[in-house]
């Protein structure tokens, strides 16, 4: 038995099929890592805060301009978290497994330190700019490390 060339016909679909595929599986390849990246970063224990001396904006995109999210890489108990400073106030909400923040103290997780002063916020001794265009998440690892806490997925 002998196989019949494909014809010009046959060759433009095989091609084209091939290239609807690939459409679809590229932003899947791109896009799947992000959604677990998320979940894993809901996972851990967060903060929010917002940054001292910061003026909302009254649009709806800078309106969360002065949001801080601060993430524990690895803890999930609440627990290990101490608030120190009598003008810090928490509040923990269990299902979303975050802290929400006011007033000037100190945080503190293992090695990890979150100071909130009364013009800035200090990580592990980085300072965090306070001009910056929108809200932030940082990552703080296990060794300390600041990190992006958003996968990115540029093209």
């Amino acid at each position: 038995m002998t196989s019949r060339p494909l014809t010009s016909r046959a060759k433009v679909f095989l091609i084209a099929s091939l290239a609807i595929v690939a459409a679809l599986i590229y932003p899947a390849y791109r896009i799947v890592p992000s959604i677990y990246w998320q979940h894993r970063i809901a996972s851990f224990i967060r903060v929010t805060a917002y940054y001292p001396g910061c003026t909302n904006g009254h649009e709806g995109v800078s309106r969360f301009r002065c949001e801080c999210e601060f993430v524990f890489e690895g803890e999930k108990d609440q627990s290990k978290l101490i608030f120190e400073g009598p003008e810090l106030q928490h509040s923990y909400d269990s299902k979303a497994k975050r802290y929400s923040v006011s007033g000037i103290g100190t945080i503190q997780n293992a090695t990890n330190r979150i100071e909130i002063k009364s013009d800035r916020i200090v990580v592990n001794g980085t300072e965090i700019p306070a001009d910056r265009p929108s809200s932030f998440r940082i990552l703080i690892g296990r060794n300390g490390e600041l990190k992006r806490s958003v996968w990115d997925v540029s093209w």
